[in-house]
């Protein structure tokens, strides 16, 4: 990860960092505080401190020496010391080393002002002292150190307390400075660009950290996250340190990107697509495109895991898995496959067969291959992959007999049974391919149960509510799995479905299959989303299929006045879970 060892600054950043220098020089000559004829306080250490802070030792070593050359060549009052203009760069250095983001954990805020304090203090009252009695400021060294004693302590105290208050609020200084395209980034704006090249460009300017991870690669139409879940409970019980990467997210990009069921920190996050953005000009002069949001936050997590030494990653692709830019890993520990249908058509082909190729284009040489029993054309693909690339084919085995209690199933294989932790019949299945992987694994069986009894995935037919579901059901497929699940945990009731889609999707067929449980239709879009269909469109389109329908401008207002004798089931779209949760917290 030779790419990433070094520090590398933004546009952005050097922009800030050459107006801090320029402010501190100012403040050398326009700046300096006087208390009686004791006191002298330089306030250009405020700039100097918040550089070094913000963006590390040498950048505040840079704005000490270069703020005092520029005083004096904006008030040339002297000859020019270098010996001086190097004691401002170890003050700035040193502030670097205690303040930067880096150092948070380190120590407490107290302890890391008292020792920088004192050490500035010290670099004061013996280096600038012998340095300017050598230039005959002092006519000893002794009598130097006697006129500057008091003044550097009473210099050293107000320092303390300033490092003390300002290193409180340097986390939201840190947040204002990367803000500008960390949340570009992280906001929503997906473009669709399939193909490997600019995520391989990404990758190896940061060091290719993908290449150091052992991998279980998920692709499927449904059931990708369930079974993501499933697996990285598993492995972390077993003791494992295990990543995983799956997409979308719901309330935050940090939901993506997790180490043993927790998420990546902000500040963590922000330094890794800060970092990211420094190699863009680069991958752009090298592919002539600019890389998706997508590929910049697997660039991320790919760097995360390798950077925090994780055992396995479990990563999921985002869309179809060939050209999906997880797969620029060269190798893997396993793919697997969970049920394919038909959905991205435009991407991915309009056939079982061409979807499936697509998806079986993770499978890689020498590993293993779980699926479960696919419709035949899909089934043939992905065998006839694995032989060619010599991969060990694996078929997961699906309980037949199915209980229940509530919306959760019971797994039962005559070996594993656990009560599933997440919602609907159609977990059984991806229980099953969880628990065929976790044997290629040789996990034992206690850590297996732990897992289905543990996973989380929210938003995957979720009791949000009580008599109420949510469900992210996007397409034919999911959303038929959505009607099974009501119709086998709410037999003989109706249902208010509260529904968004985006303009991709088959949304005529899943009305379709909701038609017949379907007591009314309320649509929405999905705020801030410029691939959300208009609410008035589908409404129209439920409308022509003979539904009752009505449109609302908002997730919030849909939710107001549903009949309280119906379950509402919220579904169409992961992407609308965000607004859920806004609209319940409000």
């Amino acid at each position: 990860m030779s790419g990433f060892s070094k520090k590398k600054y933004t546009t952005r950043q050097i922009s800030m960092i050459a107006m801090l220098t320029a402010i501190t020089a100012v403040l050398a000559v326009f700046g300096t505080f006087r208390v009686g004829n004791v006191l002298k306080f330089p306030t250009k250490f405020i700039p100097v401190f918040v550089c070094g802070a913000l963006f590390g030792p040498f950048a505040g070593g840079f704005s000490a020496a270069a703020g005092d050359i520029l005083n004096v060549v904006l008030a040339p009052s002297g000859a020019w010391i270098p010996w001086l203009t190097l004691t401002e760069f170890a003050e700035g250095f040193l502030i670097g080393i205690f303040f930067h983001k880096k150092s948070y954990k380190v120590a407490g805020y107290a302890a890391r002002a008292a020792a920088c304090s004192f050490l500035l203090f010290t670099i004061s009252i013996f280096f600038t002292t012998y340095i300017l009695t050598s230039y005959g400021y002092f006519p000893s060294f002794k009598a130097g150190v006697g006129v500057r004693i008091i003044p550097e302590v009473l210099k050293m105290l107000v320092k303390f307390a300033f490092m003390l208050i300002a290193t409180r609020f340097m986390p939201l200084f840190e947040k204002e400075i990367s803000r500008g395209y960390y949340n570009n980034t992280v906001g929503f704006h997906s473009v669709i660009k399939p193909g490997l090249e600019r995520v391989s460009a990404i990758l190896e300017e940061i060091g290719n950290p993908q290449d150091s991870l052992h991998c279980i690669h998920i692709a499927g139409t449904n059931g990708k996250g369930s079974v993501a879940a499933f697996l990285q409970a598993m492995l972390t019980r077993a003791g494992y340190k295990t990543g995983k990467y799956i997409s979308p997210n719901l309330i935050k990009v940090n939901e993506r990107i997790s180490i043993d069921g927790e998420d990546i920190a902000d500040s963590k996050l922000s330094d890794i697509l800060c970092a990211i953005e420094a190699v863009i000009p680069k991958v752009k002069n090298k592919t002539g495109d600019e890389p998706t949001q997508f590929e910049i936050w697997t660039a991320a997590a790919f760097y995360y895991f390798a950077q925090e030494k994780c055992d396995y990653v479990v990563l999921e692709t985002g869309l179809g898995g060939r050209l999906d830019a997880t797969n620029v890993i060269k190798s893997n520990v396993m793919s697997v496959i969970t049920r394919i249908d038909l959905d991205h058509t435009e991407y991915l082909g309009n056939t079982v067969a061409l979807v499936a190729a697509e998806k079986a284009g993770i499978i890689k040489k020498g590993s293993y291959v779980v699926t479960v029993k696919q419709k035949d054309e899909a089934t043939e693909v992905i065998k006839q992959a694995a032989q060619i690339i010599k991969s060990e084919y694996r078929e997961a085995v699906v309980p037949k007999e199915k209980k229940f209690e509530g919306i959760y199933e019971i797994f039962d294989n005559g070996e594993i049974k656990a009560k599933l932790s997440l919602g609907g019949v159609h977990q059984i299945e991806n229980a099953a391919i969880a628990v065929e992987a976790a044997r290629v694994l040789n996990l034992k069986k206690e850590d297996i149960v732990y897992g289905l009894e543990n996973a989380k995935n929210p938003g995957r037919f979720e009791m949000v509510q009580n008599k109420m579901i949510y469900d992210g059901a996007h397409n034919p497929n999911g959303v038929k799995a959505l009607a099974e699940n009501l119709k086998r945990y709410y037999q003989g009731e109706t249902f208010v479905f509260i529904m968004a889609a985006m303009k991709d999707k088959d949304i005529k067929s899943s009305l379709e299959i909701l038609k017949d449980i379907g007591y009314e239709f309320r649509f929405t879009a999905v705020q801030n989303n410029e691939r959300s269909e208009k609410a008035e469109n589908l409404a129209l389109l439920a409308e022509e299929i003979g539904l009752k329908a009505c449109a609302f401008r908002t997730l919030k207002e849909a939710l107001q006045n549903v009949p309280q004798d119906k379950t509402t089931v919220i579904c169409g779209s992961l992407y609308l879970y965000k607004d859920f949760k806004i609209s319940v917290e409000k």
